[in-house]
């Protein structure tokens, strides 16, 4: 699936969806699909899907990290029960469990890293439809994919005045996704240039398979004290 925002939405709003087929075979499938809001456009995406042939070769290889049921809720760090902004309503709906330093940590630090490691598990139990599992991780996939981009530059959320976004987002899902257990995002922040920056992704299941990859584009803006963010 390759999506792209091209406008901000109204939360709240009814979208509709355009759907249309641009090649339907016999393995392969290609549609282009649009979301609008009030006959305005706000998201394109163009999603793929081929028949499953039982072959699976990844020579990537899981971090060796500390298990989920042994790190603290991500949020539990500030203490006082309260969640980041910037995370909005996902923040109620997934257990997230950093398993390299958070950008919190970092910053309080004064280090600066290229890569996030965090562990996923949604709060509620979810449906056995595998639309909504796929539905759920690429949901998900977002809440930390910006984390390697702040720090690197050695910022993080709620210090400074700054704008992030993602401009486009490419997700590939591997074969059958359940997202009722633990599975660990890795990301990686690329290249950066200007106000953009490129940040790949996979997720680990348990046993260490990967489930799904991305790769973001995403927009960072930070403000000096004193100037006022533009639109």
């Amino acid at each position: 699936m390759q999506a792209a925002f091209v406008a901000q939405g109204e939360a709240g709003k009814p979208i509709d969806y355009i759907v249309n087929p641009v090649h339907v075979g016999t393995r392969l499938n290609r549609w282009a699909v649009t979301a609008a809001q009030r006959d305005t456009p706000i998201f394109t995406c163009s999603v793929s899907t081929q028949r499953p042939s039982g072959e699976y070769v990844d020579g990537s290889a899981m971090p060796e990290v500390a298990p989920a049921e042994l790190l603290p809720n991500a949020f539990d760090v500030f203490g006082d029960g309260t969640r980041p902004a910037e995370f909005g309503a996902a923040a109620e709906l997934f257990d997230v469990r950093y398993a390299a330093p958070s950008p919190w940590e970092h910053f309080a630090r004064g280090q600066r890293a290229m890569f996030a490691q965090a562990w996923f598990r949604p709060v509620a139990a979810l449906p056995d439809d595998p639309a909504m599992q796929y539905s759920a991780l690429a949901y998900a996939s977002d809440m930390t994919v910006f984390d390697s981009v702040l720090t690197s530059r050695g910022l993080c959320w709620g210090h400074g005045r700054m704008v992030i976004a993602a401009i486009e987002a490419n997700i590939s899902f591997h074969g059958p996704v359940r997202f009722d257990d633990w599975l660990l995002y890795v990301t990686e922040c690329g290249v950066q240039a200007g106000d953009r920056a490129g940040v790949t992704g996979r997720f680990f299941d348990m046993s260490g398979r990967v489930v799904a990859s991305t790769s973001y584009e995403c927009f960072i803006r930070v403000f000096r004290a004193g100037a006022t963010p533009r639109p």
